[in-house]
């Protein structure tokens, strides 16, 4: 019967299909995965989708060898790789290649990084300070942002659950001939679980593109603006009433330039993340984190790869509380 079966249904025709090698940027240059030397995961816009993270630091969670320290469902999410982390101080966290850093202090606000318009996560557990800075000594964090559909698309999401917890998020995107857009907002309230642990947070984010081989331009413009209660610590006398909070508001400009010449691509970006913050001790501060980035990367002969450029960040802030005060850094490596 074998025999009979194969002979009427004739030889297989099902053509066999080689997928796409995942590629990453942990190198500065788009390679395949199997041939990088670091230890690195990606997390996909589909485990995205299916996570109940709030944040996009908050989805690495289940990643071995990355440790989330939260304070409550929402709110901060710092992350530690391989015990390095120190509030984004010891890592480096980046959009879309960019650091993103509180300027004064050094630190990464993680709950302003919510997952209205991430496509994937890129996660490099090792030391990488060579090509992303001092801040990345225990590894970095690459959020890489969606871009426009080719066809209109437009999405909702919203849920309700306990203590008042309210998640939305809408987004709308699509490309006209070389222009796309595609914007999105992100809006989450909860009362918490505890006494003095309610959370609001908003997400506005937009990125504009034109693309005309061989060149693409492309611009992020992100904002979030978000209020957090802490409530009292277990170690605290029992009956203890806490009432700090914290307000932060946060943006991204990012700019980036790309044109193919021959074997080799020339990328040149600039962007600039700054904030406010303002909290219930007293504390209330401004701070900027700019920098540039000139690139030329390619292959000889297809065989030998390289990445030539130079990078510039100047990290600066000022106390608008008393006593006032500002702080500058600057960075350069070629």
């Amino acid at each position: 019967s074998l025999t009979w079966l194969t002979s009427s249904l004739g030889a297989d025709t099902l053509r066999v299909y080689q997928l796409e090698e995942i590629v990453v940027e942990a190198t500065r240059i788009r390679v395949p995965y199997k041939h990088l030397p670091l230890s690195i995961d990606i997390v996909t816009h589909d485990e995205i989708d299916h996570s109940i993270a709030n944040s996009a630091t908050d989805a690495v969670s289940f990643l071995p060898g990355v440790f989330v320290q939260r304070t409550g469902d929402f709110g901060r999410a710092d992350v530690a790789i391989r015990g390095l982390g120190n509030m984004g101080r010891r890592l480096s966290v980046l959009i879309d290649g960019h650091p993103v850093k509180m300027g004064l202090f050094g630190c990464t606000i993680t709950h302003a990084l919510p997952l209205n318009n991430v496509e994937r996560i890129e996660v490099i557990r090792a030391p990488t300070s060579v090509l992303y800075g001092s801040d990345a000594l225990g590894g970095v964090i690459n959020i890489v942002t969606s871009e426009p559909s080719e066809n209109p698309t437009a999405t909702g999401e919203i849920s309700y659950g306990s203590y008042s917890t309210l998640k939305y998020r809408l987004s709308h995107g699509t490309t006209i001939g070389d222009l796309g857009y595609l914007i999105s907002f992100d809006r989450r309230t909860s009362d918490g679980h505890l006494p003095n642990s309610a959370y609001e947070g908003t997400d506005i984010s937009t990125k504009l593109t034109f693309d005309r081989s061989p060149t693409k331009i492309s611009v992020l413009f992100k904002y979030f603006d978000g209020h957090k209660e802490e409530p009292a610590l277990s170690t605290d006398p029992p009956g203890t009433q806490s009432d700090i909070w914290n307000d932060y508001k946060r943006g991204t400009i990012d700019a980036v330039f790309t044109h193919q010449i021959g074997n080799g691509k020339l990328t040149f970006k600039a962007y600039d993340e700054f904030g406010e913050h303002e909290f219930s001790d007293g504390w209330h501060s401004k701070d900027h984190s700019r920098g540039a980035m000139l690139h030329y990367s390619g292959s000889l002969d297809h065989s030998i790869d390289f990445n030539l450029g130079i990078d510039f960040r100047e990290q600066s802030g000022e106390r608008l509380s008393q006593p006032k005060g500002d702080w500058s850094k600057n960075e350069v490596g070629v």
